[in-house]
């Protein structure tokens, strides 16, 4: 993956992917912090939602039912962030 956001260069995904060291343990908490930290331009948030079974939180949701979780569409919602997928941003 690193060679090909290098080979993209200017046209690459964004300035900043977060969640990376998380990727499998992020929560609702996690998910706050970062969107809290989002600057302007396009982000990417590294994540498993698929992985729930065998990623569980400490709070039990695992990340899946982090990123449905109304309180982060809310604060999505607040801060005017859009999502998108990948072939959006090209």
């Amino acid at each position: 993956a690193w060679l090909s956001r290098r080979q993209l260069g200017a046209l690459r995904h964004g300035p900043r992917s977060w969640g990376y060291l998380d990727a499998g343990r992020l929560d609702e908490v996690r998910i706050m912090e970062i969107i809290g930290r989002l600057g302007p331009g396009s982000h990417e948030l590294i994540c498993h939602p698929a992985d729930g079974d065998q990623r569980e939180s400490s709070a039990g949701t695992g990340e899946l039912g982090a990123l449905t979780s109304p309180r982060i569409r809310t604060a999505l919602d607040r801060r005017g962030i859009r999502l998108a997928r990948w072939r959006d941003l090209f």
